[in-house]
């Protein structure tokens, strides 16, 4: 899995020695717009640094962003959002969870998960794990082939596949059979899953061979309370740490309309219900899809430059599906499914 925690921020600045504003109580050195993990991140390291003089201003009713978990039954909890720590290795927040014991360091194996068809037979593991890893590693080499490949993801594994598949006698056979098929798009729906695509087939191939993966497990698991742990280690909510308190500085529900720094005094930022703020810098920490749904943002419009690397970044997206069960049906040592489609 590719997914990381994405930060983009745009800083705007002006002269920080003459600000103006009629109502004083809406005027800040520093304007934070989103809450976040970027935002939150800003703000506590800014009051960590002694910094106090900025507010936050956050659309939703609540902080967190794409962050999302909200309480199940007992213990348990459902991410909404973003789920698991991806990478060990220099992963900010692996580090912060290890800490604190939040996480689990062993790598899960899904050896439980089983693989049904669309006929609701189970397939056999053996054929189809071979399969599905000569995939993996057909994309996570990302060798020199890849890199001058011009083609799109889907081209450059199948491509690959079948030459390695030629390659294997006691494997060849399924380059005909629907095995082969029903395994190959099974592997492009999850990557599609790990890359937020439509379609591998619209995917850069050396785009992903230029994607650098943290190393360790992919996939970290949280001991309990899921994603939402990020909040509480950079707002120090865990036993034995001592709180910071953005209450007074945090704003929820105030959708920003307009940001308007032509003005070389002070910045003015207007939310949707009329409110204008007034800062000497503004922090933006709004995601990639905000910013690609509103040009109309920024008076005066940004730099071209800027204007060109947030149209050209893709900002794709995924779905979560979740199935309550009034009973049990599956086995005990059946962790999950994998559904092959004939």
């Amino acid at each position: 899995m590719k997914f990381q925690l994405f930060f983009l921020t745009i800083i705007i600045s002006v002269g920080v020695n003459s600000v103006r504003c009629s109502d004083s109580q809406n005027k800040s050195k520093l304007i934070i717009i989103g809450a976040g993990s970027s935002g939150i991140a800003a703000a506590t390291k800014l009051v960590a640094e002694g910094f106090e003089d900025f507010i936050i201003l956050e659309a939703e009713n609540r902080i967190g962003g794409r962050v999302h978990t909200i309480p199940y039954e007992g213990d348990a909890s459902i991410d909404m959002g973003a789920q698991w720590v991806h990478g060990q290795e220099g992963n900010p927040v692996f580090q912060m969870a290890k800490e604190h014991q939040l996480v689990k360091e062993e790598c899960p194996s899904y050896s439980g998960i089983m693989l049904v068809n669309s006929s609701r037979v189970p397939m056999d593991k053996d054929v189809d794990h071979k399969l599905l890893k000569m995939m993996d590693e057909i994309i996570n080499e990302h060798d020199e082939d890849m890199l001058k490949y011009n083609g799109s993801l889907g081209d450059y594994v199948l491509d690959k596949l079948r030459a390695t598949l030629n390659n294997n006698a006691s494997l060849s056979h399924y380059l005909s059979s629907p095995r082969f098929e029903e395994s190959f798009e099974f592997f492009g729906k999850f990557e599609n899953s790990v890359d937020g695509s439509d379609s591998w087939f619209q995917t850069s191939a050396k785009g992903v061979a230029k994607y650098d993966l943290l190393k360790g497990c992919n996939v970290v698991v949280w001991k309990k309370g899921g994603y939402g742990n990020v909040l509480k280690l950079l707002l120090k909510q865990l036993p034995g740490q001592t709180p910071i308190d953005l209450g007074k500085k945090l704003i929820l529900n105030k959708e920003v309309n307009k940001i308007n720094w032509s003005d070389p005094s002070n910045i003015l930022v207007e939310s949707a219900d009329g409110t204008i703020y007034t800062g000497e810098k503004v922090l933006i920490t709004v995601s990639l899809g905000v910013l690609k749904t509103r040009p109309d943002l920024f008076v005066p419009p940004l730099p071209s430059w800027k204007k060109d690397a947030i149209e050209g970044l893709f900002f794709g997206s995924d779905a979560k599906i979740f199935l309550r069960f009034p009973h049990k049906w599956w086995p005990d040592e059946v962790e999950g499914f994998s559904l092959f489609w004939t």
